[in-house]
C-alpha cells in the first residue's frame, strides 16, 4: 500500500486526528483548537457508532461495547445534570462534570469507525505497518511529556513513576504486524519494553509482561521444531539484552529497587485500605437500591475522596450489581472473541494479548477509559476480521 494512501485515506485522516488530539496538549496548552480537535474526533466516532448500527453486521463483541457504552453514557448524563462537583484526587482541582463521560467516549467510541473502516477493507495489515512508526512516534513524545510532568511533581526527590508506560505498553500487540521480520519485530518489542520499564509503573509492566507471555506462547504454536529453536534462540537475545539494560539500571536507580522490593512484599500503595473502605460501604451503608443500581458516576469520590483503582469495585460502588453484570457480560464476550473464534494467527494472537493485558488491567487500574488509539486501531481491525458465521459457542 502507498504511505501517502495510507495517511490521506478516510481512515488514515481519522487516525491523524486521533494523533493531533494527543500531541496538541503537549504543544498547545489551553488553546481552543485542543476542544475543536477533541470533539470532531468524539462527534466522527459516534456518527460511526450510529452508522455501523444500520449499515454492517457487526460482531457480539461490538454488541456488548455498545451496551456498556450507553449504561456509563447515561449514568454521566444524570451525573451532569443531578451530580456533585468533586476535587480530583490527582491534581486537587475541581472537575469538570461532563468528563466523566467525554472520558469514556474518548476511551471506547473510537472502536467505532476502526471497526467500519475495517469491514469495510479500508483498513488491511498493510495499512497498520505503515502507521506502526508514526503511532510509535506518538506514543514516545506523550511518554516523555509525561515523564518531564511527574518529575516537576516530584522535584525534591527521584520518586517519579510515568503514566506514559502504559501508552507504550498498549503499542506491544503491533508487533504481530511484523512477524515477517523478525529481527525488526524483536528489536521493537525490546524497545517497548526498555520504555515501560523505564516508567517505574508496576501496573504497566505487568500490563506489558501478560501480552509478552501471551505473544511468547501463541507464537509456538502450530510451528516446525527448526523454527521454534530459531524463534527460541531469538527471544532468549531479547530476553538477555533486556536483563543486561535491568541490571544497569538497577546499579544505577535506587527507586527502581524499591519499587521492586515493594513488589515482592506485596505493597499495593494504598490500595487496599481502600477496598476495605468500598467494600464496608456497599455492604453495610448502601441502600438496597444503591446496592442494585450504585450510587452514580464517580460516587467512589463521595464514599472515599479517590477512586477505587480496581474496575469491579469502581462500578460496584457507581454502578451497581447491575453495572457489574454489564462489565461481566462485556468481558465474556471479550473472552469468547479471544478464545472461542476462527481467526488467522496474527488476529488471534492480538485479540489474547489486548484481552489478558486489559483484563488483568481491570484489577489494579481503569482499563476501561483507557483504550488509546493503538489499542482500538489492533482491536478494531482484528475483530472485523472474524467470520460471525463460524463462530463457536461455548
Amino acid at each position: 500500500m502507498n504511505p501517502l494512501k495510507a495517511v490521506f485515506s478516510e481512515a488514515g485522516l481519522f487516525l491523524l486526528l486521533c494523533c493531533i488530539e494527543i500531541l496538541l496538549p503537549i504543544f498547545a496548552v489551553e488553546s481552543p483548537l485542543n476542544s475543536l480537535v477533541f470533539w470532531s474526533l468524539l462527534g466522527i466516532s459516534l456518527f460511526y457508532a450510529i452508522k455501523l448500527l444500520y449499515l454492517v453486521r457487526y460482531h457480539s463483541f461490538i454488541k456488548w461495547v455498545y451496551i456498556l457504552l450507553f449504561m456509563f453514557v447515561v449514568y454521566g448524563i444524570l451525573y451532569y445534570l443531578y451530580g456533585p462537583i468533586y476535587i480530583s484526587p490527582a491534581s486537587g482541582e475541581r472537575m469538570h462534570k461532563l468528563s466523566y463521560t467525554t472520558t469514556i467516549l474518548k476511551s471506547l467510541s473510537p472502536l467505532f469507525p476502526i471497526y467500519y473502516y475495517s469491514k469495510r477493507g479500508k483498513i488491511t495489515s498493510e495499512f497498520i505497518q505503515i502507521w506502526i512508526i508514526p503511532l510509535f512516534v506518538v506514543a514516545v513524545i506523550f511518554y516523555f511529556d509525561q515523564m518531564q510532568a511527574a518529575m516537576l511533581r516530584h522535584l525534591m526527590d527521584d520518586s517519579v513513576t510515568n503514566n506514559g508506560g502504559y501508552y507504550i505498553a498498549s503499542l506491544i500487540p503491533f508487533a504481530m504486524f511484523l512477524s515477517q521480520k523478525r529481527l525488526i519485530q524483536y528489536v521493537y518489542l525490546l524497545t517497548c519494553l526498555i520504555f515501560v520499564i523505564y516508567s517505574m509503573k508496576r501496573g504497566a509492566t505487568v500490563f506489558a509482561g501478560l501480552m509478552l507471555l501471551v505473544y511468547f506462547n501463541n507464537s509456538l504454536l502450530g510451528i516446525s521444531i527448526k523454527k521454534k529453536l530459531g524463534f527460541l534462540v531469538s527471544f532468549s537475545v531479547l530476553l538477555f539484552g533486556l536483563y543486561y539494560f535491568i541490571s544497569e539500571y538497577m546499579m544505577e536507580n535506587l527507586y527502581f529497587l524499591e519499587r521492586i522490593q515493594d513488589t515482592l512484599d506485596g505493597d499495593t500503595s494504598g490500595r487496599d485500605s481502600l477496598y476495605d473502605d468500598f467494600w464496608e460501604y456497599f455492604l453495610y451503608r448502601a441502600t438496597p437500591l444503591q446496592q442494585l443500581l450504585g450510587g452514580g458516576a464517580n460516587y467512589t469520590l463521595t464514599v472515599s475522596n479517590n477512586y477505587a483503582h480496581n474496575d469491579w469495585i469502581e462500578i460496584l460502588v457507581n454502578q451497581g450489581i447491575l453495572g457489574i453484570f454489564v462489565f461481566f457480560m462485556y468481558w465474556k464476550s471479550f473472552f469468547r472473541t479471544a478464545f472461542r473464534t476462527n481467526l488467522d494467527k496474527t488476529c488471534s494472537i492480538v485479540i489474547k494479548m489486548i484481552f489478558i493485558g486489559y483484563f488483568a488491567k481491570t484489577m489494579f487500574s481503569m482499563s476501561y477509559t483507557d483504550y488509546n488509539i493503538m489499542v482500538n486501531l489492533c482491536l478494531g481491525y482484528c475483530i472485523s476480521r472474524i467470520d460471525t458465521t463460524k463462530s463457536l459457542t461455548i
